[in-house]
C-alpha cells in the first residue's frame, strides 16, 4: 500500500525508549545481571495519518507516570515536511519491574536516578 505496517510502529517506540534510557547512563545487559527486567505490560497506539517509506521521523518519548512498580512512557511519532510537522502516532507503553522469578517488585532507586536524569551520554 506504499505506507508503514502498523505493527512496526512499536518497533520503533520500543527503539526510541531504549535511546532514552541509554542517554540517560542505562545499561540494559547491567541491570538485567541485577535480577531486574521491565517488560511492556501494555502498548496503546493512535494512528492519525500513515508514515509513507523513507519518510523521516522523529519519535519523542517521555515519562508520564511513575509507580513503586510500573513506568508509562507516552510516545509521539511526527514527520517533518514542506507542510510543516505531522503528529502519525501517540500512544503509550507501560513497562513494569519484575524480579528474576518475573514477580512484580519495586522499581530500584538506581533504575529510577538513571531514568529521571539528563541525558549524559550518546547511544553507541
Amino acid at each position: 500500500m506504499g505506507i508503514v505496517h502498523h505493527s512496526r510502529y512499536l518497533q520503533y517506540v520500543e527503539a526510541a525508549r531504549i535511546e532514552y534510557l541509554m542517554r540517560r547512563g542505562l545499561n540494559y545487559r547491567e541491570l538485567n545481571a541485577k535480577g531486574f527486567h521491565m517488560p511492556v505490560i501494555e502498548a496503546t497506539s493512535r494512528f492519525k495519518k500513515p508514515a509513507r517509506f523513507n519518510d523521516d521521523l522523529n519519535i519523542t518519548v517521555r515519562i508520564a507516570k511513575l509507580t513503586r512498580v510500573t513506568t508509562r512512557f507516552d510516545y509521539e511519532v511526527c514527520r517533518a515536511d514542506v507542510e510543516g510537522i505531522t503528529t502519525l502516532v501517540e500512544g503509550h507503553t507501560l513497562l513494569a519491574c519484575v524480579n528474576a522469578e518475573h514477580r512484580p517488585c519495586r522499581i530500584p532507586d538506581e533504575l529510577l536516578e538513571h531514568m529521571l536524569g539528563p541525558e549524559t551520554a550518546s547511544p553507541s
